[in-house]
C-alpha cells in the first residue's frame, strides 16, 4: 500500500499523492487500550479523536516502554503522566478512537531494523500528520504538555503548543481543552506570559481560527464544491500569514518547520515532497516550492520583495523566510474563489525540469530605465520613474514599492502578470533556449496607465 502511495517526481524525489486521502497508519483503540492498524477499527461513532500537544523537554519526561505499543518503540511522556490518565480522561469525553503520535507514530529505537522501518514509514507519515486533525476528527489540545493541567503560565517556553512547529497544522477550531476541570470561565483566563501576554485565551484561539478554516480547505471535497464549503475567515489568511507564524515557532529541526508549512501549501489532490529528515532546509524548501500551489508560487515570485539566495532569485531561500528582519507581505484579502478556483495563475505558472526554474507567461517590457524619485514619497512607499524609449521617443511612467529592498538607479526588463499592477524588476540573463530573467525586486505600477504599445506578452524562464 505504501508503495502506491509513492511515486517520483520529474527531479527524481520521493512524493506522496493523494495525501489527504491518507489515514493514519496507526490509531489508539482506547476500550482496549492497545494500539492496532487503522483498517482494523470498527467505528461506531465514525469520529476519530486526535490529540495536539508538544513534547518537553528532556529533563521532564521520562521515558517508558508499554504494552498499548506492542514495546515496539519507547515512549516519551511528562514526569507525573501515565497513558492511563490520558486514557480516562479521553474515555470521559466520549472517545473510542484516537490518534497520538507518541504511540501510533514509529519513535525512534535503538533497534536498527526498526530504525529502518521507521524511516521507511515517515516518508509517508510524517508529511501527512494533519491528516489526523482534519474532517469530523475531534481534537483534545493540551497547551502545557501531554495530558497536563491546563495554566496560562508557561506560554513563553519553547514547549509550549503555541510556539511549536507541528501544533501548526493541528489548529483545528472548536477544539477541546485538555487537562481543563473547569470550562465555564477558561476562555476568559488571561495569560501570563510569553507573545500572548495579556491576552485571553479566547482572543488566542481567534488569532488561530484563520488557521483552522485554512486547513479544512484541504479537504478535496471542499475544492470541488466551491467557497460555501469553507469559511471566510480562510480569505484573510494566506502563504505569507502561515510563514510569518512559522517564524514565531520553534522545531526539532528545520526540516520539520518546512514539512509542517508543506501541508498547507498543497491542494488535495497534489503530490507532497516525502519527508528525508537528512534533507537540508533549503533542499526540503526547495521540494516544498516545487509541488505548493501554483498560486502561493505567484505570489513569492511577484510580491516578495527581494532576491532568492543563493542558488535561485525568483522566489526566497528558507533562510529568508526564517531572518525577521527580512519583512513579509502582508497576505491580501480576496475572496474565497480567488483562492481555491481561479485558474488563472495556477495554469500561467508551469514547472520546467529543474525545480529551481520556473516559466510564467505575462507582460514584458523588455528594457526600461528606472530612476529614484526622492520627493515623491509618500506614505512611506518609495517612487521610481520608468522611462521607455519607442522610436527614438521616451515614454514614461511611475513604479512604487512599500519595501525597503535596494532598487540601484539604471536599466532593466519589468514583467507583469496580467490583469495585476504586480511587476517583477528583472536583469536578462544568456540563454538562447528562452528569454530567462533574473530577479531583482519588485514594484507596483498602474497597469491601466502604461502605453500598452510597449508590452508584449511573453513566456519567460525565472531562474
Amino acid at each position: 500500500m505504501d508503495k502506491d502511495r509513492l511515486q517520483f517526481d520529474e527531479d527524481g524525489h520521493l512524493v506522496v499523492t493523494k495525501r489527504v486521502e491518507i489515514q493514519p497508519r496507526r490509531i489508539w483503540d482506547l476500550l482496549a487500550h492497545r494500539v492496532i492498524p487503522y483498517d482494523a477499527a470498527v467505528f461506531t461513532t465514525e469520529k476519530l479523536w486526535a490529540i495536539s500537544h508538544s513534547w518537553v523537554g528532556a529533563a521532564d519526561s521520562e521515558i517508558v516502554v508499554t504494552s498499548v505499543n506492542g514495546f515496539e518503540w519507547p515512549v516519551h511522556i511528562p514526569k507525573g503522566v501515565t497513558l492511563e490518565t490520558i486514557r480516562n480522561e479521553l474515555l470521559a469525553h466520549g472517545a473510542e478512537y484516537c490518534w497520538l503520535d507518541i504511540i501510533c507514530l514509529r519513535q525512534k529505537s535503538g533497534s536498527e531494523p526498526f530504525e529502518q522501518l521507521r524511516k521507511l514509514e515517515w516518508e509517508i507519515d510524517v508529511p501527512t500528520i494533519g491528516n489526523a486533525y482534519l474532517g469530523d476528527s475531534q481534537v483534545v489540545r493540551y497547551y502545557n504538555g501531554l495530558g497536563r493541567p491546563f495554566k496560562t503560565s508557561g506560554w513563553d517556553s519553547e514547549c509550549h503548543w503555541s510556539n511549536r512547529a507541528w501544533t501548526l497544522q493541528e489548529s483545528k477550531s472548536g477544539s477541546i481543552i485538555g487537562g481543563a476541570v473547569a470550562t465555564t470561565e477558561l476562555y476568559a483566563s488571561m495569560i501570563a506570559d510569553g507573545r500572548y501576554k495579556d491576552k485571553t485565551l479566547k482572543e488566542c484561539e481567534a488569532e488561530w481560527e484563520g488557521i483552522s478554516h485554512f486547513l479544512e480547505c484541504r479537504i478535496p471535497n471542499a475544492e470541488q464544491c466551491g467557497p460555501h464549503c469553507v469559511s471566510a475567515a480562510a480569505a484573510n489568511y494566506g502563504l505569507f500569514s502561515l510563514l510569518n507564524e512559522m517564524r514565531e515557532r520553534q522545531a526539532r529541526d528545520e526540516v520539520d518547520k518546512v514539512a509542517a508549512i508543506g501541508f498547507f501549501t498543497t491542494s488535495g489532490k497534489a503530490l507532497l515532497p516525502a519527508f528525508y529528515e537528512r534533507a537540508t532546509r533549503e533542499e526540503a524548501w526547495t521540494r516544498c516550492v516545487h509541488h505548493m500551489r501554483p498560486a502561493m508560487r505567484g505570489e513569492l515570485l511577484f510580491r516578495f520583495p527581494a532576491p532568492g539566495s543563493p542558488n535561485h532569485s525568483w522566489f526566497p531561500s528558507w533562510e529568508q523566510i526564517q531572518d525577521k528582519s527580512c519583512e513579509l507581505p502582508k497576505d491580501r484579502t480576496v475572496s474565497i474563489d480567488d483562492i481555491y478556483t481561479q485558474p488563472d495563475l495556477p495554469d500561467s505558472v508551469s514547472g520546467v525540469p529543474s525545480a529551481t526554474s520556473y516559466r510564467h507567461n505575462g507582460l514584458l517590457i523588455e528594457k526600461c530605465r528606472l530612476t529614484a524619485l526622492k520627493d515623491h514619497s509618500t506614505d512611506g512607499r518609495r517612487w521610481w520613474s520608468v522611462t521607455v524609449t519607442q522610436d527614438e521617443q521616451p515614454i514614461k511612467f511611475t513604479a512604487s514599492a512599500e519595501h525597503r529592498v535596494e532598487i540601484p538607479n539604471g536599466e532593466y526588463s519589468l514583467f507583469g502578470r496580467p490583469a495585476s499592477d504586480d511587476f517583477v524588476v528583472c536583469q536578462f540573463e544568456d540563454s538562447s533556449i528562452l528569454r530567462q530573467l533574473r530577479k531583482i525586486s519588485v514594484v507596483s505600477v498602474d497597469s491601466g496607465k502604461i502605453d500598452q504599445s510597449i508590452c508584449m506578452d511573453a513566456s519567460c524562464r525565472f531562474v
